[in-house]
């Protein structure tokens, strides 16, 4: 067996000369193992083999500075909207509070800012950052509280559809 700890390229054609030089050792070793983060974009390139999750390793995402991560982040730049929040129930009690988040042109800035009708934990806030969970499932896993629903479609565009890649843990 072939084990692949790391397969990047940053070209279609960089994937398919690596793979295509993996797959060259066929006769010698049917089995090649390539960790990946998941979804990722290596599996465009092999459409057709079915792929087994070997192992898998967790990870955990916590926001520690609320404002900071929200600034920092780059935003779809056709979307304006100014967001009202509070987070609850985090173990940093600096950031159990309300918050404030304007985005424009594809920045954000994220302020503190009184109270909220809309309560994330920090979990769901973890979550939501992440973009791995919508605000329907979130609500559903009693995470996200109040606000209007109709909202939560701002959320979700704001901060859905990125993808995760870990590649590296501790």
């Amino acid at each position: 067996m072939i084990e692949v700890a790391d397969l990047l390229a940053t070209t279609a054609d960089g994937y398919r000369a690596l793979l295509s030089a993996l797959g060259s050792f066929v006769s010698e070793t049917p089995t090649i193992r390539i960790d990946t983060s998941g979804a990722d974009l290596v599996r465009l390139f092999l459409p057709g083999l079915e792929w087994r999750v070997a192992d898998s390793s967790p990870y955990m995402l916590k926001i520690l500075d609320v404002c900071g991560a929200l600034s920092a982040v780059r935003y779809p730049t056709g979307m304006t909207a100014e967001l009202g929040f509070s987070v609850a129930g985090d173990f940093l009690t600096e950031n159990n509070r309300g918050y404030r988040l304007d985005v424009a042109e594809g920045s954000g800035k994220c302020s503190a800012d009184g109270q909220a009708d809309r309560v994330i934990t920090s979990r769901g806030l973890a979550l939501l950052f992440s973009g791995t969970q919508s605000c329907a499932n979130l609500r559903a896993a009693g995470h996200l509280n109040g606000g209007s629903v109709d909202q939560d479609l701002d959320w979700d565009a704001l901060f859905g559809g990125r993808q995760q890649h870990i590649r590296d843990y501790y």
